[in-house]
């Protein structure tokens, strides 16, 4: 039990790293909704861990978190979607939507596969290893290192879905003057007034009106009305990402047919 507890003493301080990350170096607006939705996507797991699909159950002496259709929910289960997916998306933002997407184009989606399975068998591969935490009940030749080696679809899938809604959402708002990967004290730029024009026309500036200036260093930041909005469009993200992940999956393992590891 004590090393069931100290997995989930890991999960807790890897989430409150992952929040004060997206706390100090965003807005607090959007991408700190996406961080949000990613904790909340653990509710995924009721569907992928059940009996049809990856038939993965949890350590008896886990603190459970809720229990639905008659299935627990490990504590741990949100922390880990929160950092785990948190840390793929700012990090992915950080240090690699702008080179990746110069030079792949959208081909650029595909890398987070082959990354995320391996951190994915990595670490929960070694938890499981060291604190039986879980257990996918799936024939051996089904697992790597204790993870399902259909995860290199799945899990990748799951990323690069919240990260296509999230960055497709970013560069709306970089097209309009926000920029979400700054501190939230920062003032943003006020772009010039916009009409709106038919699909695929050239933005303009409405007759009579002059561009509002950019705010002067020491303005007042966005309104917190605006920061609240993004904020929830935010939380949205990675429930769109993962709903088609879980799509994705549920065919997958209909189409392949995994076995039932015996008793």
């Amino acid at each position: 039990m004590a090393r069931v507890r100290m997995v989930e003493l890991f999960f807790l301080v890897a989430w409150a790293a992952g929040l004060w990350v997206f706390w100090k170096h965003t807005r607090r607006a959007l991408l700190l909704g996406v961080y949000v939705g990613c904790t909340l996507s653990w509710t995924h797991d009721w569907v992928l861990a059940g009996p049809e699909i990856w038939r993965m159950d949890f350590h008896p002496d886990t603190i459970w978190i809720a229990t639905w259709g008659s299935r627990p929910e490990a504590v741990w289960a949100p922390l880990s979607y929160g950092a785990f997916f948190g840390f793929a998306i700012f990090g992915w933002l950080r240090y690699c939507e702008g080179p990746m997407r110069a030079r792949l184009g959208a081909w650029r989606y595909l890398v987070p596969f082959p990354a995320i399975f391996v951190g994915n068998v990595i670490v929960e591969g070694s938890i499981i290893e060291w604190a039986q935490t879980n257990r996918y009940h799936q024939p051996d030749n089904w697992l790597l290192f204790n993870i399902p080696w259909l995860h290199l679809v799945t899990t990748g899938v799951m990323v690069t879905g919240i990260l296509f809604f999230t960055v497709e959402a970013l560069r709306v708002l970089e097209h309009f003057g926000w920029r979400e990967l700054e501190p939230a004290d920062r003032p943003v730029p006020v772009p010039a007034e916009a009409v709106l024009s038919p699909a695929g026309g050239q933005r303009q500036v409405e007759p009579g009106h002059r561009p509002l200036p950019a705010p002067a260093p020491g303005a007042a930041p966005a309104p917190r009305r605006v920061r609240l909005a993004l904020f929830a469009v935010g939380v949205a993200l990675p429930q769109a990402g993962l709903t088609a992940a879980t799509m994705v999956a549920l065919y997958l393992y209909d189409w392949v047919g995994v076995p039932m590891a015996p008793a």
